[in-house]
């Protein structure tokens, strides 16, 4: 056995908040050993029923509709050369390519069960007296269906020159007469066409040849005929003059192209010529040659140099001859520069009109050579297709002559086989057997039996993975926000020593196997919260029926049993319980001390016997439940949090009320309840979505209710757990006898009151009596997903 996932605390997340798990299929993951396991007994009795099925249908079967074979072989006798007599597709040569070979065998297995064949079988006097063809009162047309659909089965062998036979009918002497009766009249056949084939076979290729002789020649005048009308000089495209003067005007169509690109890039250019930076070479010694521009450039030269000369004589540049140099200096400059400016626009104007007119010459050329492009290429186009129809008549005269060879060809072949037996010859390679029965076939029992085991296991399988209910640890992973497994409670009628109750399990039967399952859910429980340092714990299930008030109760017993003070507070108002599992009146309560009509302490009702106490819920029919949201409630939990070790919640079901999401806002922690094999997974998915994002800690969920499936692991788990009990009774020692002797004084081995043998409904001399605070570890491997909950 592995060890218990019961006890396994997950690592510590976040305080509050649920991450969210990959996205789950609709349908659930199918263990088939498992599934094969729980329906064993179905399947059993499946397939007897299937067995007995099969074996009556295969005696009614035999005895009212038997059915016997006759079996035959035919053999095709190759030969050297091709046949012409035989009318199959390719003159039935066999000997050639496998696909050739093949063919042809197809060919004669048809012939075999075609309706000439069936039709002169049925003709024959043994055929007309045998006991089938009396069964359709002569009529031969639904007997030849009957034989062709039913009965004939021919089938060539793959890659060999035999055809078997085979004959089906109800008595076994027809169909070994029906066969052989059949193979003689195609035997006949064949001898007949072989014999008939040769003259007709010669008058079809003297025909085919004279008339192969006539359209050669009638082809030949109209090509003769074709060239004269339509003056075709050239039989080539190329070499016409018709492509000729269409290549020089397309040669000329992309010079003037070029031409015109150039013209238009040119034109382009001298239009974002904008200012005199942007001088062309041309544009610079088209200004030098002008008189106004040389004058002034001369001035300029000339003042430089009289500059020069004054500060060679002394003078400094603030002499006012040299300043007056400088003024002089930029004048000239200034006139120089704007008679470039006006020069050179003047200049590029004139490039421009230019240039424009050179475009607009140039797309007058090339608008000019469209129409002629056009003619010339529909007079091209035309000597194509003229051409082209000229060709396909050479075509056709050149399949003409092909055939006339073929048909001369033919024609020598059959001189020469005329003379010769080496043609195919069909024989009897296995006469037609004796019958044998073969329906009904014994497989009809396997496969009857199969076929109705495959529909219930289909519809077992079907419905496993179509269930939404969660039934088993493994249907946790399936849900839409991951959370973990605090523990499972089993079934109350899974344990003996309760009476098939759940209420006060813990209290009651503290060696029951309810006991042991809620100390590892405390187990889990304490692990989690001691860790985080929690102390209010929030039960809360999605519908009605899961349970959670007694697990509240026995969960509160043995936390108490553990030493820990605890306190149950009842906050379902709605349909309160724990005073009835308390043992005490609920006049007043929860309500009474948020109202203010009432002190706590007057209020909380302590166990006798355990450090257990109950806080009421009250009168609360008409309580509002925004009572469990004011101050006045959070103020109560943080005087409880510091009087008790651990307090639980019991409220009603989150999806019928909000108050569970109110509660969250104030506890620590939530465990989820839900009743093994009624709770679905959206339902479920849907109430941790709301509980999601809340102040409180979702410590994980607790499968209530869990019942063993038939053959499965939680099955043998509570078998041992009971085979241990029993095994620890019988190898009792002096302490155990000790514990018995304080049991019988009313006292356990802590010095506590213990509950009496009646209330127990255990036989302490039969049986170990063992504390509350004993952990006995139920191995149970949650892995295997075997609980289930109730069926349907």
């Amino acid at each position: 056995m592995t060890a218990n996932p019961l006890s396994t605390i997950p690592p510590i997340g976040p305080a509050t908040g649920m991450s969210p798990p990959p996205p789950a299929g609709k349908f659930k993951p199918i263990d088939p050993v498992k599934l094969a396991r729980q329906h064993l007994i179905l399947l059993i009795v499946v397939g007897v029923i299937g067995l007995m099925i099969g074996a009556g249908l295969y005696v009614f079967l035999r005895r009212t509709a038997p059915q016997f074979t006759s079996q035959a072989q035919l053999l095709f006798e190759p030969r050297t050369v091709s046949n012409p007599f035989d009318t199959t597709v390719g003159g039935g040569a066999i000997g050639g390519n496998s696909d050739s070979v093949s063919y042809y065998m197809n060919n004669e297995a048809n012939l075999i069960a075609s309706d000439e064949i069936v039709r002169n079988t049925l003709q024959r006097a043994r055929v007309q007296d045998s006991q089938w063809y009396a069964g359709f009162n002569n009529d031969a047309n639904r007997a030849r269906a009957h034989m062709q659909e039913e009965m004939l089965r021919v089938n060539p062998m793959r890659g060999t020159t035999l055809i078997n036979l085979s004959m089906t009918a109800p008595n076994p002497g027809d169909a070994q007469l029906l066969l052989d009766e059949l193979m003689q009249q195609y035997l006949n056949m064949k001898r007949l066409t072989n014999d008939q084939a040769g003259g007709a076979l010669r008058r079809l290729f003297l025909t085919e040849g004279n008339r192969f002789d006539e359209d050669i020649n009638r082809i030949r005048n109209d090509m003769a005929r074709f060239i004269r009308d339509n003056e075709i000089e050239t039989l080539g495209v190329a070499a016409s003059e018709e492509q000729v003067v269409h290549t020089k005007l397309l040669g000329r169509q992309l010079e003037l192209s070029a031409f015109l690109s150039a013209a238009q890039g040119s034109y382009e250019s001298l239009r974002r010529s904008t200012d005199a930076e942007a001088m062309t070479d041309e544009e610079n010694a088209y200004l030098q040659q002008l008189l106004p521009i040389a004058r002034r450039e001369e001035e300029l030269r000339s003042l430089d140099e009289s500059r020069r000369q004054l500060l060679a004589g002394g003078m400094g540049e603030a002499h006012p001859q040299v300043v007056q140099l400088d003024h002089r200096r930029d004048a000239v400059e200034f006139e120089l520069n704007r008679e470039i400016d006006k020069q050179l626009g003047e200049y590029r104007a004139l490039q421009m009109q230019v240039a424009a007119k050179q475009v607009e010459g140039l797309v007058g050329q090339l608008a000019g050579l469209e129409p002629q492009l056009a003619a010339t290429a529909t007079r091209l186009q035309e000597l194509t297709q003229k051409l082209n129809e000229y060709a396909q008549l050479e075509v056709d005269l050149q399949i003409l002559q092909d055939k006339k060879q073929r048909a001369d060809a033919a024609l020598d072949t059959l001189r020469q086989i005329s003379e010769r037996d080496d043609y195919v010859r069909v024989k009897t390679q296995v006469s037609p057997s004796e019958p044998k029965m073969t329906s009904p076939s014994v497989t009809i029992v396997p496969m009857i039996t199969f076929s109705l085991l495959g529909l219930v296991g289909g519809f077992v399988v079907l419905r496993e993975m179509l269930d939404q209910r969660v039934r088993s640890p493994q249907d946790l992973k399936l849900l839409p926000i991951e959370t973990g497994l605090l523990g499972l409670i089993p079934h109350a009628s899974e344990d003996p020593t309760g009476g098939g109750e759940a209420g006060r399990a813990v209290e009651l039967a503290p060696t029951g196997l309810l006991t042991e399952s809620y100390r590892q859910v405390r187990t889990a429980v304490l692990a989690k919260m001691d860790r985080r340092g929690y102390k209010t714990l929030l039960c809360v299930s999605a519908q009605p029926g899961a349970g959670t008030s007694t697990l509240v109760q026995n969960l509160a017993a043995s936390l108490a049993f553990n030493g820990r003070d605890v306190l149950v507070v009842d906050a379902n108002f709605r349909r309160p319980r724990q005073h009835e599992l308390m043992g005490c009146d609920n006049r007043r309560g929860l309500v009474d001390v948020l109202k203010g009509r009432a002190e706590l302490d007057d209020l909380i009702v302590a166990h006798r016997d355990m450090s257990l106490s109950l806080l009421p819920t009250g009168q609360a029919a008409d309580a509002p439940p925004e009572l469990l949201e004011g101050s006045a409630f959070r103020g109560l939990l943080g005087e409880l949090e510091t009087r008790y070790d651990v307090v639980l919640i019991d409220t009603p079901p989150a999806l019928l009320t909000s108050d569970s999401q109110m509660l969250s806002k104030h506890v620590d922690a939530i465990a989820v309840i839900v009743n093994a094999g009624s709770d679905q997974r959206g339902m479920l998915g849907r109430m941790l979505n709301q509980l999601d994002g809340q102040r409180a800690d979702v410590l994980g969920v607790i499968l209530n209710g869990v019942k063993s499936a038939a053959g499965g692991y939680f099955r043998q788990s509570y078998e041992q757990f009971y085979r241990y009990r029993e095994a620890e009774a019988r190898d009792e020692k002096p302490a155990g006898r000790k514990a018995r002797r304080a049991a019988k004084n009313g006292r356990n081995g802590n010095g506590r009151p213990e509950a009496t043998t009646s209330d127990r409904g255990l036989d302490l001399e039969d049986a170990s009596v063992a504390t509350a605070d004993d952990d006995f570890d139920l191995d149970i491997d949650l892995d295997d997903g075997d609980a289930l909950g109730p069926k349907g």
